[in-house]
């Protein structure tokens, strides 16, 4: 008796089974039933609308600023000539010429921190030197690049272009250039014909 009871509860459950399918099947024909596109995954993205792009990130509701294209960086200089003060070695260490530098004109030059000094080459600021290749940024002090040719037991300074402004007025950098350009200091066994740049602080 019971094992009938089991069968007949059995045989009811495949009856119910096979009549919902039955009823999918006959609400899917002819249509875009959930069913149709489980079966064909096709026919759900073909002619589907794309979502929409996510929207660009905001701080505090403001929309992220673009930033504009940055211009082309500009084309390098071309190599100086090679008999030009701009393809003149820079010495690292000028040695008894630096120090006979400092001990000769340093003190010329720190007078140009004078305003009074300042103010009277002051109209000649639109005369300064500049160096043409290998200018640095205009921070920290002012840089003269020296250009040296060499005499017997001594040395000339032809000029001395500015290499790094700093700071400094044009009066100044005018004043330090007229205190350097053209002197000569004493350097004993030094073999004229040479010629070289040092580098040269600008400093009281």
């Amino acid at each position: 008796m019971r094992r009938r009871t089991i069968l007949v509860a059995a045989a009811g459950v495949v009856a119910f089974g096979a009549a919902a399918v039955a009823f999918i099947l006959l609400q899917g024909v002819g249509s875009t039933s959930w069913l149709g596109d489980w079966l064909d995954p096709a026919s759900r993205t073909e002619g589907a609308a794309q979502p929409p792009l996510p929207p660009l990130p905001s701080l505090g509701g403001a929309a992220i600023p673009v930033p504009p294209p940055q211009p082309p960086a500009p084309p390098p200089l071309p190599p100086p000539p090679a008999d030009s003060w701009e393809a003149t070695k820079v010495l690292v260490r000028a040695g008894s010429l630096g120090a006979a530098i400092t001990r000769e004109l340093q003190p010329a030059v720190g007078e140009c921190f004078d305003e009074v000094m300042q103010a009277r080459f002051g109209p000649q600021g639109g005369k300064v030197t500049t160096v043409e290749y290998g200018a640095m940024e205009d921070t920290g002090e002012p840089v003269v690049l020296l250009n040296i040719e060499t005499i017997a037991d001594g040395a000339r300074i032809v000029d001395a272009p500015v290499e790094t402004r700093g700071r400094v007025s044009d009066g100044l950098l005018a004043c330090a250039q007229a205190a350097l350009r053209g002197k000569e200091v004493s350097v004993p066994g030094t073999a004229p014909g040479q010629r070289f740049r040092v580098r040269y602080p600008i400093v009281p």
